[in-house]
């Protein structure tokens, strides 16, 4: 194993490779419609308002499509990243994109400049268009993330080239290790191949590690060399600045992977899905987070922005069926997504949504079924006070005025008054006693499930901005993580499989230490949410099946239709069986890391092994979650291929 302690990372930035880009003075155009758009629409504009606003300054709004969408625009349109730095050179056409903060996430894309595409007049191999046609057909013509690129200290590219070679010396790239003089300063590069090819222990072309080092710290700018810097100019009003937080791979073999990091850059796991733990129907995945231990010291206000902790979470299918199998039957291993955290989520999606509604322009994003937040059932109702007959009768007439539907998904734009105006009836004077804590009880349903994991934390409107943007939340002991997943990027027709975008925040708790001082925030706090790993998993799956619905429709095939529809239903079946143990397994995953704070600091003999014993008690109910959440996997499984062989 490499000495993790002596190799000091960062993250840099993601390297997308594409088939096109459009002229640099197009995007220059986009960039000031978005930006005055942005800021004269503000965050209160009604999606009427935002449209006439747009039209104003000279947009044409068009219709939003899942596919064939230009990521650079997505980026500038949807999240309000700028381009920051560009090099439009003899072989590519490159474009960096940032944040509004410098230090935060780096976006490269590279396309070919001419066709046929050739390598004459350009010296610098990372900008050689060789280098996207190798990638390109590898993943089968796709477009994609071909690089994760990360920052090391002086001299530590050298220390990671001997590594490679001394312990896995055919993934590293010919090139070998490069050095430039650009603006008074050196800039290192090293590139490795990510991970080792399905067949033999030769590297995989498709994708590569870049590490970077220079001897100028330039803050926030990119140090790879030929970059052309320019200063961007971002909205005021409604951009948040990103910041990278873990980048995922679909890999053949994960335990490969995983060794590779471990012996070369001196990662170590930090958590397992084990097998069969994670699935969704009769797609079942393996899943490890494995990342670097840096020595910070990090609080409430620097959490957001360390970029010094690295996590690479790690997926192999286990069956022939779902998302990463597809991906890899697809693709070949890979970049699955990027993910990037926020200081406010809610507020980030809430404005991508609008701004996508408003002009076309953006990034949609996963569908997930309303049930993960709340349904109304009769036992709510009765805990609220109601009787059983008013109970029935409030359902019923929910339904009957579209106001609910059958499964006790209660309309999003409900009102008090909307309950209260239900005719039930012979219950009516009851209603009209009980009237408060019946539509309370109406109204919380849209969210209960929320309501349960986070109680007060968050007011009412919080609350229902998450559904409205269907955003997961997961809680472990006193941190939240929200998180939300685009739809494919860079895919060319429907049911291409291809990356997809990620962003989350992570709300931390201050905990104190013994003396009653502000105790360290533990990076990634608020963990890699099990129930929202699962649940990601599921949402890929429904979100396909809702397409399948919609497409079925269209076509008026009734048989498909059907199908569609039932597996919707027993994706959120499966969901809403799985939340029990996921709140199990999350508590007692929140149990252990304090245990294990604990134990790492205690000196007590007695004291140790009375932590000892507690800890054991919670990997024991952990690993009980965690068979349970393989029981219901297992049925679901056989549910859903009794689905796919016999139909409806």
């Amino acid at each position: 194993m490499a000495n993790q302690d002596s190799i000091h990372f960062v993250f840099d930035h993601v390297h997308f490779y594409c088939h096109s880009l459009r002229p640099l003075e197009e995007y220059n155009q986009l960039e000031k419609l978005f930006t005055s758009f942005d800021n004269k629409r503000g965050k209160k504009s009604s999606i009427e308002e935002g449209r006439k606003i747009f039209e104003e300054l000279g947009g044409k709004r068009k219709e939003h499509s899942l596919v064939n969408q230009d990521v650079v625009e997505q980026l500038i349109c949807g999240f309000g990243l700028r381009i920051s730095g560009h090099r439009y050179g003899a072989s590519t056409n490159t474009v960096l994109l940032t944040s509004r903060d410098p230090t935060g996430i780096k976006f490269l894309l590279s396309a070919p400049s001419s066709s046929p595409a050739t390598d004459e007049g350009e010296d610098k191999p990372f900008y050689q268009s060789s280098k996207i046609t190798e990638f390109v057909n590898y993943h089968a013509g796709k477009q994609g993330c071909a690089i994760l690129s990360f920052r090391v200290a002086s001299g530590e590219c050298q220390q990671i080239a001997e590594n490679y070679k001394k312990m896995h010396p055919t993934l590293l790239c010919s090139e070998g290790l490069l050095e430039y003089e650009e603006d008074g300063h050196t800039v290192r590069l090293l590139e490795v191949y990510a991970y080792y090819a399905k067949e033999d222990k030769k590297g995989d072309v498709g994708t590569r590690i870049r590490f970077i080092e220079s001897s100028e710290n330039r803050v926030g700018a990119s140090i790879l060399p030929g970059l052309v810097h320019v200063e961007p100019e971002y909205p005021t009003e409604v951009t948040e600045a990103c910041y990278a937080d873990h980048w995922v791979s679909n890999v053949f073999d994960r335990e490969s992977f995983l060794q590779t990091l471990n012996d070369t850059l001196g990662f170590t796991p930090k958590v397992n899905f084990n097998a069969g733990v994670v699935g969704a129907g009769e797609a079942v995945i393996e899943s490890t987070v494995t990342g670097n231990n840096p020595s910070v010291d990090l609080t409430l206000e620097t959490v957001l922005k360390d970029q010094s902790q690295v996590y690479l979470p790690i997926n192999n299918a286990l069956s022939k069926v779902g998302h990463v199998h597809m991906f890899l039957e697809q693709l070949g291993q890979g970049v699955q997504h990027i993910a990037s955290r926020v200081p406010s989520l809610v507020e980030a999606i809430a404005n991508a949504n609008h701004s996508r509604e408003m002009t076309g322009y953006g990034f949609a994003f996963l569908r997930i079924p309303r049930s993960y937040y709340g349904t109304l059932s009769l036992s709510d109702l009765q805990k609220a006070g109601a009787s059983e007959g008013l109970s029935k009768a409030v359902l019923e007439r929910l339904v009957a005025s579209q106001k609910a539907n059958v499964v006790g998904v209660v309309d999003m734009e409900i009102t008090k008054e909307d309950v209260l105006a239900l005719d039930v009836g012979e219950f009516a004077n009851e209603l009209k006693e009980k009237g408060d804590a019946v539509s309370a009880c109406v109204l919380k349903s849209r969210y209960i499930q929320l309501w349960r994991l986070l109680r007060d934390h968050v007011d009412e409107e919080t609350y229902l901005e998450i559904v409205r943007n269907k955003i997961l939340v997961d809680i472990q002991g006193n941190d939240i993580l929200y998180q939300i997943f685009t739809s494919n990027i860079l895919n060319e027709k429907s049911g291409d499989e291809s990356p997809f975008l990620e962003f989350i925040e992570r709300v931390c708790s201050q905990k104190c230490d013994k003396d009653g001082n502000a105790a360290q925030v533990r990076p990634g706090c608020g963990g890699f949410g099990i129930r929202n790993f699962l649940t990601l998993f599921l949402s890929i799956e429904v979100s396909k099946a809702m397409n399948d619905l919609e497409a079925a429709r269209e076509e008026g095939d009734q048989k498909k239709e059907r199908v569609a529809a039932k597996m919707i239903e027993e994706f959120t079946n499966q969901l809403n069986a799985s939340n029990p143990i996921l709140t199990m397994i999350s508590d007692a995953m929140t149990e252990e890391s304090d245990i294990l704070d604990e134990l790492s600091t205690c000196q007590d003999a007695a004291k140790r092994e009375e932590l000892q014993a507690r800890l054991q008690v919670e990997l024991k109910k952990k690993e009980e979650g965690q068979e349970k959440l393989k029981v219901t996997g297992a049925h679901y499984n056989n549910v859903m291929k009794n689905i796919r062989e016999n139909g409806v």
